[in-house]
């Protein structure tokens, strides 16, 4: 991945972890869905992005 779209994508997975912890779920599931898209073509970055969705429901 890209630094660009790394930094983009870790970006996006803290914010949604900090809304996690702070039980704003509709807020970290938005997070999570842009990290989706922005990981989607790479395993790893992908498969978590799903799990953290799980996760939040």
């Amino acid at each position: 991945m890209h630094a660009e779209r790394r930094q983009a994508y870790e970006k996006e997975m803290h914010a949604a972890a900090e809304h996690y912890s702070g039980n704003h779920l509709d807020k970290a599931f938005h997070h999570l869905e842009r990290a989706h898209v922005l990981g989607q073509s790479f395993v790893f970055a992908h498969a978590r992005a799903h799990w953290w969705m799980l996760k939040v429901g």
